[in-house]
């Protein structure tokens, strides 16, 4: 997984930076796509099989309104109807065309609308479960660089929140052990010259401590 701020080539990862502190509860628009395979697969399939099932409802009612309706056209057509008006028929079956119609373009808008806020819906609901396993898979890049600092809360309305608790534990616990590690290095090394020691050993402990405080420093 790439480090937040530069993308991988040909990867679908949108680049993230975790929070500061102080804004860790804003969201912002360029990052609800932070996996666009998987969130858009999923969108895809659920938006998918709504259309499905709106469509075969939608068709089921046009059945019987036309059905209806030509019911209607039938009987005014029969020889029992000649005591109407032509007049009267014509707006009849004018009124009948005209609710088929508006009938149609009703259910064809409702199923354009549901997609749209369905498919909204589901990448804002994606989000917050693709972007706390993002910033669990920033960390453990600046783990693998031996880079180590403190975990961030994730933001208010994330998903996964037990488990990014017990990471950012984990995590927190390895830089304080880090941090613990660097200070018990400092103080060998002090008794060390104080007591005018001087050996390649020490030169090898400073060293360490050297790489402990840039790893922490990082």
């Amino acid at each position: 997984m790439a480090s937040p701020g530069i993308e991988a080539e040909g990867s679908t990862l949108a680049p993230l930076t975790p929070p500061a502190r102080g804004d860790r509860h804003k969201r912002h628009l360029r990052n609800y796509l932070l996996d666009k395979s998987l969130q858009l697969r999923y969108v895809a399939f659920v938006v998918t099989v709504s259309v499905t099932l709106t469509t075969a409802l939608s068709v089921l009612l046009w059945r019987q309104a036309t059905q209806a309706s030509q019911t209607i056209r039938e009987t005014m057509a029969s020889p029992g109807m000649d005591w109407l008006a032509e007049e009267t028929k014509a707006k009849l079956l004018g009124s009948l065309q005209t609710t088929d119609a508006y009938l149609g373009l009703t259910m064809l808008g409702v199923g354009v609308g549901l997609c749209i806020v369905l498919g909204i819906y589901l990448i804002v609901l994606t989000h917050k479960v693709a972007g706390p396993l993002y910033k669990i898979g920033y960390y453990f890049d600046s783990i693998r660089d031996g880079k180590l600092r403190p975990a961030t809360e994730l933001r208010n309305g994330d998903h996964l929140q037990d488990f990014f608790h017990q990471f950012k534990g984990m995590n927190d616990a390895l830089v304080a052990r880090t941090g613990r590690e660097v200070t018990l290095y400092a103080e060998l090394l002090a008794a060390a010259e104080a007591a005018s020691v001087s050996s390649e050993a020490l030169a090898e402990l400073r060293a360490l401590k050297e790489e402990r405080e840039a790893t922490l420093a990082a």
